[in-house]
């Protein structure tokens, strides 16, 4: 059966509240703390747990300790709201859904029941204004984010309009080109028609002056 050590830790004073445990532990030992939540209020942790081995002098980062975390409602008979099984070291994160005391433990265990456990937890509690105040932030930047896409999709618009005027009137000079060479063209046509028709007529009045025809 674990043996379960409670210590109580104070109410919350401010929105955004910061201390951190440190404390040894034997295998299976829960270790609790209490806390005063407002609903909405998010609690983040971060831990990190060392194991000391039979006949060892320091203590070092083992992967087979694991660490459980448990959340209850010490107002609703105790009603477990969070149970998770972690590696050693990490983050630990819950937010909490109702008003009133909540039960945070911390339970290691090992393959060797004889190592002793040396947990640090550091725990930052977010107050529910402050989380309001990041969302305000987070919406004000995606604002401001949005502004500027508008603004470069307008300055888009506007080389995409001036690129269709440039070949517009590219298009326009080409045309004009095509049809200034059309036209010189039929007039270098008309020109040779005419020569020609010139000399048949010269020809014709030649061999007739000569008595050819």
């Amino acid at each position: 059966m674990k043996v379960q050590l409670e210590f109580v830790m104070g109410l919350l004073l401010w929105p955004l509240l910061a201390h951190a445990l440190h404390f040894y532990s034997s295998n299976q030992r829960s270790h609790c703390f209490y806390e005063e939540l407002p609903q909405g209020s998010l609690v983040v942790a971060q831990y990190h747990a060392v194991v000391k081995k039979p006949q060892a002098e320091t203590y070092e980062f083992d992967p087979n300790l694991n660490l459980e975390f448990t959340v209850e409602e010490t107002f609703d008979n105790n009603h477990r709201v969070v149970s998770q099984r972690s590696s050693p070291h990490g983050k630990f994160t819950f937010s909490a859904l109702d008003s009133g005391e909540h039960r945070v433990c911390i339970t290691p265990s090992h393959l060797d029941h004889r190592v002793d456990i040396r947990i640090t937890f550091d725990v930052v509690q977010v107050g529910s204004e402050v989380i309001d105040s990041h969302k305000r932030d987070t919406v004000s930047l995606l604002t401001n984010q949005v502004k500027e896409l508008n603004n470069k999709l307008q300055d888009i618009k506007k080389e995409q309009h001036l690129i269709m005027d440039r070949e517009e009137q590219f298009r326009d000079e080409s045309e004009l080109v095509n049809w200034s060479v059309i036209k010189w063209s039929l007039v270098q046509l008309g020109v040779l028609g005419l020569t020609c028709v010139w000399q048949l007529g010269h020809l014709k009045r030649f061999f007739i002056k000569r008595k050819i025809v």
